[in-house]
């Protein structure tokens, strides 16, 4: 429906934050302006979003209320906590040898499952490429908002911004 620089210049998707171009599948509610009476009239018979722009409808807002991405998940290590703080039992995620060369001598490393989650209470940060989108997996993961923002002195939000990665909330739980 929307031509590429059209999705370029959107938001990114609301339910999962990609930049919209990404997806191929996406529900959407949209915010119309009727001014025309020929729009006006079409909103009362189930017409299409296209018909009712080339009435004269306007878009004033929409909001993805759903898409094709399924919340992705991650397989790390991670050392597990003798003192877990508020919920959050894993610290210095990374492979195997890296986990246990970080925490040895004060317990075994952990392979955990991370996911993809809005409420998750650790951060994470994600490398993007341009043509394949934000793949990868998730470094300088923390257990607090605070701990993970100070790893960027000149803040993510400008990486984020220029298409460089994305910050992820996470949640994290030993495999099974």
């Amino acid at each position: 429906m929307f031509d590429r620089p059209t999705l370029l210049a959107m938001s990114g998707c609301d339910r999962c934050g990609d930049d919209l171009d990404l997806h191929e599948r996406m529900v959407m509610v949209f915010n119309l302006s009727l001014e025309t009476p020929r729009a006006r009239a079409l909103m009362h018979e189930q017409t299409s979003l296209p018909a009712l722009l080339r009435a004269g409808a306007e878009v004033e807002g929409f909001e993805v209320v759903g898409c094709d991405r399924q919340l992705r998940t991650w397989l790390l290590w991670a050392a597990k906590r003798e003192r877990p703080v508020e919920g959050r039992d894993f610290l210095h995620f990374g492979d195997e040898r890296t986990v246990r060369s970080f925490y040895s001598g004060a317990g075994e490393p952990t392979e955990v499952e991370l996911t993809e989650d809005p409420d998750g209470m650790y951060w994470g940060w994600i490398g993007c490429d341009r043509k394949t989108g934000h793949k990868g997996t998730p470094v300088m993961i923390q257990p607090r908002e605070a701990q993970f923002r100070i790893q960027e002195p000149g803040g993510f939000h400008g990486k984020v911004e220029q298409g460089y990665g994305e910050v992820v909330r996470l949640s994290v739980k030993a495999k099974v």
